[in-house]
């Protein structure tokens, strides 16, 4: 998916290609969080993308109602419905981004959006079969070649398969089984060509947040009982209510839900959940546990146990990042996240490196922003593995502890330098990312340290 924008903030124009790694460079206050944000609010907006009117992909039911099928090619593309979805996109980001950001209108009035989608793969399966009820008719919606197949047989009721969640009323009475089957060929042709689950988005705020999330949502909920006891105006609660980024908003609604999920343990172990076991292991030196059913803990590998306010800035900032991987990381997700490099030695930004390779190699995509050169510098050497011949390649990974999901090829990765107001692609090749503005200041760093050695020893 392609994004072309003007108008964001201090960044005048720019254009971005989404990819599995989308990594976002360059010097404070350039827009880079501006950036996070506008790709959060797009893909929360496919999430949640409703068209007013079903485009009618059927007006009757087959003779028996047992089987419909769609083609794909024509829909998209000769009937140009591809082109409607992303124009519905456009105009929501446009109405939504105020909202995401929790600003004025007339804050974003001048921006303007453009989303392109330029190749589709039609013969790819890439989305599941989804089972679904229409009246007392079970169904089945699955991609059948470069075509959409929906067959309709009671058999169906005993299948295994989920529930296709058709996000609109299905009350009978409110509209007809055509049109509900409209809704759901709608959804599925959206999440197929999106193959997107879920996004959660991890702030550059997240370490005070681990240790306020709790105070903050009592006070919102205490102004909110009394907003309704008083029956005061709206005008008065903005007043009142302190207003985040609708990002930090749902961070701090990440982190009360983490005790319930962790409460739960009910999660089948993966590679997912045992990156998670990784980086307690490795980097956290002790795990998070919930206390009180209510209370998020850190224990140490002692078995000591601390309050997150009274533990270190690292186990407050890794805290939403391991517990997602653990509770509710699946294949499809966007993780979005601010200067992960936040509270972490060069040699832990370093591991958060290679746990990224790994998440992307999982099917987890990632957007970020970094002012780190070890992130960067360690990615590339990532990404040069390839070049290496096996044997050395063995060596080199045995000598480093460098697992073989690590491993990340540069086509997976989108790059972009913030600079002066614009959008720049960052150059990269098979030795990986060549990110200018971080080798000049590592370079100048050296040279003058070169001149002060040089002055001391004359």
């Amino acid at each position: 998916m392609k994004i072309i924008f003007e108008n964001l903030g201090p960044i005048k124009k720019g254009e971005i290609e989404l990819n599995k790694l989308n990594i976002f460079c360059g010097r404070n206050n350039e827009g880079k969080t501006y950036i996070n944000y506008l790709i959060y609010t797009i893909l929360t907006t496919v999430n949640s993308l409703n068209f007013k009117k079903s485009k009618d992909f059927i007006k009757e039911l087959p003779k028996e109602k047992k089987e419909i099928k769609i083609s794909l090619e024509e829909v998209l593309f000769k009937e140009n419905y591809l082109k409607e979805i992303l124009l519905n996109i456009e105009e929501k980001v446009v109405e939504r981004l105020p909202i995401i950001f929790s600003v004025s209108k007339d804050f974003f009035k001048d921006f303007k959006i453009k989303v392109e989608y330029e190749s589709i793969n039609l013969s790819k399966r890439i989305y599941p079969k989804k089972f679904f009820l229409i009246g007392e008719h079970y169904g089945i919606i699955e991609k059948d070649g470069t075509n959409i197949k929906i067959r309709f047989d009671e058999e169906f009721k005993n299948e295994i398969g989920e529930i296709f969640d058709l996000n609109f009323d299905t009350l009978r009475n409110q509209s007809s089984e055509i049109e509900r089957i409209n809704r759901i060929i709608t959804n599925y042709i959206i999440a197929m060509i999106f193959n997107l689950k879920r996004v959660y988005s991890f702030p550059a705020e997240r370490s005070g947040l681990a240790i306020f999330y709790n105070e903050l949502l009592i006070r919102r909920n205490n102004i909110l009982d009394s907003f309704i006891r008083e029956n005061r105006d709206e005008e008065s609660l903005k007043e009142i209510v302190s207003r985040y980024p609708k990002p930090i908003n749902d961070y701090i609604n990440f982190l009360s839900q983490i005790p319930r999920m962790m409460d739960r343990k009910t999660r089948r172990v993966n590679k997912v959940t045992q990156l998670a076991k990784d980086i307690e292991k490795d980097l956290l030196y002790g795990e998070y546990k919930v206390k009180d059913n209510k209370k998020i803990i850190y224990t140490t590998e002692d078995g000591k146990e601390l309050e997150l306010y009274t533990s270190s800035s690292l186990v407050k900032t890794a805290v939403g990042i391991i517990n997602y991987l653990k509770y509710y990381a699946i294949k499809g997700d966007y993780f979005l996240i601010d200067e992960p490099e936040l509270n972490l030695h060069p040699e832990n930004q370093r591991k958060i490196a290679r746990i990224f390779a790994r998440m992307i190699n999982y099917g987890i995509n990632i957007v970020m922003t970094t002012h780190s050169p070890y992130i960067i510098n360690e990615l590339n050497n990532l990404i040069m593995l390839n070049k290496v011949s096996d044997t050395d390649k063995e060596r080199i990974m045995n000598n480093n502890g460098i697992v073989e999901d690590s491993v990340i090829k540069v086509k997976d990765i989108s790059a972009y330098l913030v600079n002066k107001h614009k959008i720049e692609e960052i150059n990269k090749g098979e030795y990986g990312l060549e990110v200018e503005s971080f080798n000049e200041t590592v370079d100048n760093l050296n040279n003058l340290s070169d001149d002060i050695y040089s002055s001391i020893e004359d």
